[in-house]
């Protein structure tokens, strides 16, 4: 049977889980495993993003929801979840890394939009690793954190990528959810020389059904397509997950429309990600959105590369690294 795993996504709208009302999961969902936030890109301070993840905690296990600690939660039959971070906590210790990875926090990132002590976001794409990122990073390995390049700034993708082989650190570095901007030039995407540095710690390189990251005006799922051929194409297929970045649930318009401006007002003030609505096909507003994918990649590709970008690759990648 087809695993389907997402590499980043939201079981809950984010106006859902900022408000912190109504989260229910969907019960038409399908799927197996999702790597998602445990806490907002505007919560930076590990005391926030403690808060945030206990709380998250609790509304996905009263739900019969698995957060994954372990091989043994990812053998269950429930829904499973790891959770990542995509602003780093700032102020965090190796003590305090630890303590979040005991939660369940697998993935972090170094940088969300702007530059920060670490070093850029996407939108500082000059920006250089900083000596507190390269400290922040060992402080990653330490704990047995991933890497997460998603939002880095390409010069500290690359100087990251660099710092990781010259001094031999021991961690995982993948990019959870992303395009090829070699297909579209947003900042947000990588270049192939970032994916393919990626490739070469052994990571995954997960590809974002988001509008407005794949394409300037064409809100179809062919974006997406185009951009997950040019990603295999580079790395392979071994290497490719679906990092989504969408919700899987069926959204009313009105209710979508406001988790967008709410978003868009919270995480995008400066206009940076050039977010337009809709930020996902309307074609994937659906709790089982990954099979509305697999229907898709079926007619461009083998059942065994399918198989693997639909979950196999991210269900394997977290078996090994959990």
């Amino acid at each position: 049977m087809t695993i389907y795993a997402d590499s980043l996504g939201f079981l809950f709208s984010q106006a859902e889980l900022i408000n912190k009302t109504g989260l229910q999961i969907d019960p038409k969902i399908r799927l197996d495993l999702c790597h998602i936030t445990a806490a907002p890109p505007f919560k930076t301070s590990v005391a926030e993003i403690e808060e945030e993840c206990r709380f998250i905690h609790k509304v996905l296990e009263d739900q019969g929801v698995v957060v994954v600690r372990n091989r043994k939660d990812l053998a269950r039959d429930n829904l499973k979840v790891v959770l990542g971070l995509q602003h780093p906590p700032l102020d965090a210790t190796v003590t305090d890394l630890q303590r979040l990875r005991s939660l369940g926090v697998l993935f972090c990132t170094l940088a969300y939009e702007g530059e920060n002590p670490f070093g850029g976001g996407f939108a500082t794409p000059d920006i250089s690793l900083s000596v507190g990122g390269k400290k922040f990073l060992r402080n990653l390995a330490e704990a047995y954190m991933i890497l997460d390049l998603s939002h880095a700034g390409h010069q500290t993708a690359r100087d990251t990528l660099a710092e990781i082989l010259n001094y031999c650190i021991p961690i995982g570095v993948v990019a959870t959810h992303t395009g090829a901007y070699s297909v579209f030039n947003h900042l947000r995407n990588l270049p192939d020389d970032i994916l393919q540095g990626i490739k070469y710690f052994q990571g995954f390189v997960g590809v974002t059904t988001c509008t407005f990251l794949n394409h300037a005006s064409d809100n179809s799922l062919q974006p997406f397509c185009a951009h997950i051929r040019h990603v295999v194409g580079v790395i392979g297929s071994q290497f490719v997950t679906i990092g989504s970045d969408g919700v899987y649930k069926t959204l009313k318009v009105n209710e979508d429309q406001e988790r967008f401006e709410l978003m868009k007002n919270l995480i995008d003030p400066r206009g940076n990600f050039h977010a337009r609505y809709p930020d996902q096909p309307f074609s994937l507003n659906m709790a089982y959105r990954m099979k509305r994918i697999h229907i898709e990649l079926q007619e461009q590709w083998t059942k065994r590369i399918v198989e693997r970008l639909l979950g196999e690759n991210f269900f394997n990648y977290v078996a090994a690294h959990i």
